[in-house]
């Protein structure tokens, strides 16, 4: 999905999709990704008048946390949507619309739940901390390190705080670090 060409004006426009999610990326027939839906996408200018939303749009469970909370919307907002894409890509099931129980009895999104306890594994170093993210109908047959990678990049993805979130170029970079790795192999 990470395409080496840079969109034209990226340093002045910004195109804010809240709609990014695995039924929205297509792919052309040189698996060149394609993506669609932007009946609710929004280009403006950077910096220029009016370049805010007003209200809110997209759909649950892709949407970032500043659209709930009606707080100034960047590029971050795909960042984050494209890193629920990432983890739902790496796991194989769509997570962004299951609810579960939570420890206090009340609804949670599964997707927070995942994205919790994944980091908690994680940063206690614990080893098996790969295993639950992945699909586990790969049966093990994928490369740790393309996983760990992606699975990294879609948890940075996932900050509430959208000033800790990567940029959408980082990510596009990483993304490319990590085919390129799996290529010298």
């Amino acid at each position: 999905m990470a395409n080496r060409e840079k969109p034209v004006n990226a340093k002045k426009a910004l195109s804010c999709h809240p709609e990014r999610m695995p039924e929205n990326i297509l792919l052309d027939s040189e698996f060149e990704r394609k993506i669609a839906d932007f009946g609710l996408a929004k280009l403006s200018q950077r910096g220029m008048p009016n370049s805010e939303f007003s209200r809110i749009r997209g759909t649950k469970g892709y949407m970032a946390p500043e659209w709930a909370l009606n707080l100034p919307i960047t590029a971050k907002v795909d960042v984050h949507s494209y890193g629920v894409v990432i983890l739902e890509i790496v796991k194989g099931i769509r997570l962004s619309n299951w609810v579960v129980e939570a420890d206090n009895h009340e609804p949670e999104p599964e997707f927070l739940r995942f994205v919790r306890t994944v980091k908690r594994k994680f940063s206690c170093g614990e080893d098996s901390w790969l295993e639950e993210p992945v699909d586990p109908r790969l049966q093990g047959n994928y490369s740790r390190n393309q996983a760990k990678t992606l699975v990294e990049i879609g948890l940075s993805c996932e900050e509430e705080d959208r000033n800790k979130r990567p940029t959408m170029a980082i990510v596009v970079q990483a993304l490319l670090d990590c085919e390129d790795a799996s290529k010298k192999m």
